[in-house]
């Protein structure tokens, strides 16, 4: 995924439940930054690495914004004016995990599957050391990792985690292993019942 990408999705995935709890009376589809910034960072930080910056607004709240090989990349700035002030700049090395951030990743990655025209789009959830003997799958079928990791091997030999995406080749065999923490996925589906 390119980050210009990431901007034009991440938009689709906004909603009045990703929005900071405080601000969600405020949260409109005309304005849908606002009380995004937390999650979105995180989210970005997730997918493509770099710093999470936190700055204090002219009402002294907190922002979010992230920095990637000295470039920033502030996707929610358009909440607040033009002329707006931040000051008390500062690195955040780990985040604080939140429901928000959760269904903001399972928004974005349906947001991904349904651009690419996948019929069947759902979550999934495998259970720790899940194992998946030798398949193959008949139309296309991809999927994002959310939370664990799964193991691949035979004909694909590749471990996913977090915000890793794997597509599964058609007609390649191979088996699975769920990790030790189980995984939970978006899965993007060419044929229904493709197991």
């Amino acid at each position: 995924m390119e980050i210009n990408d990431f901007k034009t999705v991440v938009r689709s995935a906004w909603s009045k439940d990703t929005c900071y709890k405080a601000w969600q009376k405020e949260w409109s589809e005309v304005y849908p930054s606002k009380g995004q910034c937390y999650v979105t960072a995180k989210l970005f930080q997730g997918l493509f690495g770099g710093i999470l910056v936190k700055v204090k607004d002219s009402n002294n709240f907190s922002h979010y914004y992230n920095s990637l090989n000295d470039v920033e990349y502030d996707f929610t700035k358009e909440q607040y004016p033009l002329n707006e002030k931040f000051t008390n700049k500062e690195t955040i090395t780990e985040g604080e995990k939140n429901v928000r951030l959760d269904l903001l990743k399972l928004n974005f990655f349906k947001e991904v599957f349904k651009l690419e025209n996948f019929p069947i789009i759902y979550e999934w959830y495998d259970k720790p050391n899940t194992e998946y003997p030798e398949h193959q799958h008949e139309g296309k079928v991809s999927l994002y990792v959310l939370d664990g990791s799964v193991a691949f091997t035979g004909g694909i030999n590749e471990t996913v985690s977090q915000y890793q995406r794997l597509d599964v080749p058609v007609g390649v065999k191979h088996t699975a292993l769920v990790g030790s923490e189980g995984c939970r996925y978006i899965v993007g589906q060419e044929i229904e019942n493709d197991a």
